[in-house]
């Protein structure tokens, strides 16, 4: 589901953040890709979320809203619908807490580290909620 040949530093040599290009080109599966993508903005962590979370909705819905949709900038309109009049048409079916992650990304700035514990704690009270079982995996057994 990642793909790190389409990955880019963000931090350099000395430690400090690059500063975002002026235009990025469009990098990614179109489903998958996070608004920034579609309107050709740098990238950033919480970018790398939100597409997380569109992999996230399919494997728990078995669907994302513009699955049937086959041109880019359909798809980037339609995934800004769905920050606001369309919330429900893309967490519809999916546990509550789901909906809680986006406002937190959206706080947030190019520069901004996530608020990654904060999403952690939703994602495990989403476990509680919906009751699903955790299972360990080959190598931590």
């Amino acid at each position: 589901m990642l793909d790190f040949g389409m990955a880019r530093k963000f931090i350099k040599e000395d430690g400090t953040l690059r500063n975002p290009r002026a235009r990025a080109g469009f990098r990614g599966t179109v489903k998958y890709a996070p608004l920034a993508c579609h309107v050709h903005r740098e990238q950033c962590r919480k970018d790398d979320i939100e597409s997380w979370m569109y992999m996230l909705v399919e494997i728990t819905c078995g669907r994302l809203p513009w699955r049937n949709l086959t041109e880019s900038n359909d798809v980037g309109m339609f995934k800004k619908d769905c920050k606001g009049e369309r919330y429900r048409c893309l967490f519809g079916g999916c546990p509550r807490e789901y909906t809680e992650i986006f406002p937190i990304l959206d706080k947030g700035k190019f520069f901004d580290a996530p608020d990654y514990p904060a999403i952690y704690k939703l994602l495990e009270s989403a476990l509680q909620s919906t009751r699903a079982q955790e299972f360990p995996y080959d190598w931590e057994m």
